[in-house]
């Protein structure tokens, strides 16, 4: 539940908690509780670390339901009056916004996710209710806020329609960082806008569920990381069973990372870490997409080494060459269309691999048998703006890892393709494209990628209006 780790990344130190917030008995006491352990964490981080990254829910949990109304309690205002100066000592402000203020003028950033109340009398109920993100810099002061645009259901938020990016610098750090929230990251605007205006940097607070077989965070924000040549510092809200993953990556490699379902204790101290090839990672629970019915799958059972297995689907085909390895207990998936969770649905390409058998602890293949070694291509008449690749793998002790050196991929226009080679037995391996063009949004952002025409050697580069 509790785990910050280090990571030294182009030129600063970062930190992240992976932390499950904690139920102080009513909302009030729930968020000074949940402020004071951030506190804690980014004071015994003073002098070791130049930000600490907290999750999204890390301050108000989820203790008010779906209900707009008890959400009220749990809300901080945030004056525009508050922006861009240090809250440590403003009587008027909230408590928790003085404390991370004054926490932070020890000398390190800190980024924590609130419920954010904003009254206003034009509102149907005198107010909106945000998800938002704050950014305090070292020295106190009130840098950045990020209300999120792209709701994972959370009707009792409002979703911000403001096509502004967040972007900014933090005292003594010389890069410019960009900040999004949880699902925002899957959407062109504002994540793929920030990539466009040149973003390296792209501070991540998420509460990302494990039940998508097709979008593990670790193995989605390490492709993401890897395709766009950025760095993405990302903090998960633990929940037992449920939800982890967190980490540091730069052009793919993970400089840091956590993922533990089964000790939900953990707690390590914050130190330098150096780049590490393989990321823990256990399967999700379930092994087709838990919120579409839209994939379809062949088993590739029968497909041997150098053998050829393909499947189309409405002008798009996957492809699979085995080239090390057999494929029992696989199965070949394609979705053309739409994918989907929390009550809404986005536009998908993807071609994927999948451990089809289940146990309780995870995925299995028959002893001594499993795939090592495979190129897997999508292509389709009408490309993604993005294609994200993504890996796991099964070690002996069922415990799954994501090699960040492992694969190789290259896009071609129409055509993407991913060949991996791991000495471990592979879980999963897919292409996941993300038609943007289809979404369907509240807002309408300058960003989106409205010619899904990419030409990608090693790297994705899309043309856009």
């Amino acid at each position: 539940m509790l785990v910050h780790l280090l990571a030294l990344c182009v030129g600063y130190r970062a930190s992240y908690v992976e932390y499950g917030a904690l139920d102080g008995g009513s909302p009030h006491a729930t968020v000074m509780l949940n402020t004071n352990k951030t506190r804690d964490y980014a004071l015994d981080l003073v002098g070791k670390s130049d930000i600490l990254l907290m999750p999204e829910y890390g301050i108000t949990g989820f203790g008010a339901g779906n209900s707009r109304d008890a959400w009220l309690p749990y809300l901080i205002e945030v004056k525009p009056e508050y922006m861009n100066t240090s809250l440590c000592a403003c009587t008027a402000c909230h408590e928790a916004l003085r404390t991370i203020s004054c926490t932070a003028e020890h000398g390190i950033a800190i980024i924590i996710n609130i419920g954010e109340l904003q009254p206003d009398s034009t509102s149907p109920t005198g107010r909106y209710q945000y998800n938002t993100a704050l950014v305090f810099d070292s020295r106190g002061i009130l840098v950045a806020k990020w209300r999120k645009m792209n709701l994972w259901g959370e009707r009792y938020f409002d979703a911000s329609t403001t096509c502004t990016l967040c972007t900014f610098t933090l005292h003594g750090i010389p890069e410019t960082f960009g900040l999004v929230t949880c699902a925002d990251f899957i959407y062109a605007y504002p994540t793929q806008a920030l990539v466009d205006a040149g973003v390296k940097n792209i501070l991540l607070p998420v509460a990302w569920t494990n039940e998508m077989a097709q979008m593990q965070v670790l193995a989605y924000v390490q492709g993401f990381s890897r395709v766009n040549n950025v760095t993405v510092i990302m903090a998960n809200h633990h929940m037992s069973g449920e939800c982890s993953g967190s980490g540091v990556f730069t052009d793919g490699a993970p400089l840091s990372y956590y993922y533990n379902l089964e000790q939900p204790s953990a707690h390590l101290t914050a130190r330098v870490l150096a780049t590490n090839s393989n990321i823990p990672h256990n399967f999700p629970t379930t092994l087709f997409p838990a919120h579409s019915n839209s994939y379809r799958y062949v088993y590739v059972d029968g497909n041997t080494p150098d053998n050829t297995t393909q499947h189309c689907s409405m002008g798009m085909c996957c492809t699979l060459t085995v080239h090390a390895g057999t494929p029992k207990g696989y199965i070949l998936a394609v979705l053309n269309g739409y994918d989907g969770g929390g009550g809404v649905e986005w536009g998908a390409t993807v071609c994927g691999v999948w451990v089809k058998g289940k146990t309780v602890t995870g995925y299995t293949v028959p002893s001594g048998q499993g795939l090592h070694n495979i190129t897997l291509s999508l292509y389709s008449d009408h490309p993604a703006g993005l294609v994200v690749p993504e890996a796991t793998i099964i070690t002996p002790s069922t415990t799954m890892q994501q090699p960040s050196n492992s694969y190789e991929f290259t896009r071609y226009a129409e055509t993407a393709v991913v060949r991996f080679n791991s000495n471990e037995v592979i879980a999963s391996v897919l292409l996941y494209g993300r038609d943007f063009v289809k979404d369907d949004l509240p807002y309408n952002c300058s960003g989106h990628y409205l010619e899904n025409t990419c030409f990608l050697n090693t790297q994705q580069v899309c043309s856009y209006k």
